[in-house]
């Protein structure tokens, strides 16, 4: 009887941290693939651009992560001096694969 119990407790926890992993994320996360691309609030949201830059980072078994996708690296990448508006795509697959990209648009 108390193997069943604790059989039982062990399988509510583990259904518990599964169901929960979506939870309080900055982003949607679908627990078996995710893929959206968000809006960030920064720049002067002229929707005039003539340079994209793209800057990326990526997670493996959410163990192993590299990789720079900061909006300073965006802007290097393309040059751009006056920022328009910046998306970010994130991918994530089970969570075995994640890759986080900033696009920036600007001149």
């Amino acid at each position: 009887m108390k193997l069943g119990l604790k059989a039982v407790i062990a399988a509510v926890s583990v259904t518990s941290l599964v169901v929960l992993t979506g939870c309080a994320t900055s982003f949607p996360l679908g627990l078996v693939y995710t893929s959206t691309n968000q809006p960030v609030t920064v720049g002067t949201g002229d929707m005039k651009f003539s340079k994209k830059g793209e800057a990326k980072c990526q997670s493996i078994l959410g163990l192993f992560a590299s990789g720079d996708a900061s909006i300073n690296a965006a802007c290097a990448e393309a040059k751009i001096t006056k920022v328009a508006w910046v998306n970010q795509e994130i991918v994530n697959i089970l969570g075995i694969y994640g890759s986080y990209k900033t696009v920036v648009f600007g001149e």
